[in-house]
């Protein structure tokens, strides 16, 4: 699989990065803000490679660090293709290991961090099949960037609302999923703006 230089990206950082081995990946800052901009111009390139296996395990248990690692490994989770590419690299790089450790004659200091990365590789790839179940992680890569019991909610309504416009619910069904999510109208007032909203968002489709 051949991956593109980030823009930005040296030829010497390139050749730092894909001449190590993968657990011999050298550490890489994660940016603090993940978006799938960011994603979209950095994953499947060499510089991508390298902040991937540098961050499979949290660095930092610094709370702004611990955010942007959950969803960087969320945005992956929700977009088949960077879930699919990560996959590819992540399996590859386990067999590289499983070979350098099936060679034998390693000292257990040479063994040791082949092992910890397998473990680690285990770790990720479990993420992103559990990530990748998650709620609206069938939607898009913009929707990582809520909070669980947002995104529940979204999904929650969003298919109802599929249910009902494919004959499968009815009005009534649709008035007990608002009321289950706190979200009735009646008995509440409801801002002119917020109307608004609504119908400019119908007004798009």
């Amino acid at each position: 699989m051949t991956r593109s230089p980030a823009a930005g990206t040296t030829v010497d950082t390139m050749t730092d990065q894909t001449d190590s081995a993968p657990w011999d990946a050298p550490a890489v800052d994660l940016p603090e803000r993940i978006t799938p901009r960011w994603c979209a111009q950095t994953l499947t390139t060499p510089v991508g490679d390298a902040i991937l296996r540098a961050h499979l395990e949290p660095a930092s248990q610094d709370r702004r660090y611990r955010v942007a690692w959950e969803r960087l490994w969320r945005m992956i989770a929700f977009d088949p293709r960077w879930r699919r590419t990560t996959i590819e690299l992540l399996t590859a790089d386990r067999a590289d290991a499983l070979a350098a450790l099936d060679t034998g004659g390693l000292t257990n200091a040479q063994a040791t961090p082949i092992r910890t990365y397998l473990h680690a590789t285990t770790r990720a790839l479990e993420r992103l099949d559990r990530e990748a179940a998650g709620p609206l992680a069938w939607a898009s890569a913009g929707y990582a960037e809520l909070p669980p019991r947002a995104r529940e909610a979204i999904e929650a309504l969003a298919l109802s609302i599929d249910d009902y416009l494919n004959g499968e619910a009815t009005g009534e069904d649709l008035r007990d999923v608002l009321a289950a999510l706190d979200l009735t109208t009646e008995g509440r007032e409801i801002p002119e703006q917020a109307r608004a909203r609504a119908r400019e968002h119908r007004g798009r489709g």
